[in-house]
């Protein structure tokens, strides 16, 4: 995402209204010790599970670039058959689109209670170096 936007060939598709669970990696450094200590199976992500198009904004301001261009669902989806019949080398699928339109969340609750854990908010913390 972050090169596509530098470079201006990043489209987002139906608006970006997909939200994705999300972390921070300095929240990864953090847990790991607890994680270590107390074991176990957990979700760790950001509070937020902000939208593509959150984090595609967040983005472009970062870079000094304009907001990509959000196309139809519908035109999408006629390049992602397109890049089905291509093959590997197509810059998008059926099966990346349905990963990119699609919202996948979890909840970190669990991890937060046990292990007494915030994670950092990733709209407020996150920094292209």
């Amino acid at each position: 995402m972050i090169q596509g936007i530098q470079t201006g060939r990043y489209l987002s598709i139906a608006g970006g209204k997909a939200r994705k669970s999300v972390l921070m990696v300095q929240d990864i450094a953090h847990l790991l010790p607890a994680l270590i200590e107390k074991g176990g199976v957990y979700n760790v992500c950001d509070d937020s599970q902000p939208t593509f198009r959150e984090l595609e904004a967040l983005i472009a301001q970062q870079l000094n670039k304009h907001a990509p261009l959000s196309i139809p669902y519908w035109l999408a989806k006629s390049m992602a058959l397109a890049g089905d019949l291509v093959g590997k080398g197509a810059p998008i699928n059926s099966l990346k689109l349905s990963k990119i339109t699609e919202s996948l969340t979890f909840s970190n609750e669990k991890a937060k209670r046990e292990l007494n854990w915030q994670p950092l908010n990733v709209l407020e913390n996150f920094k292209i170096k």
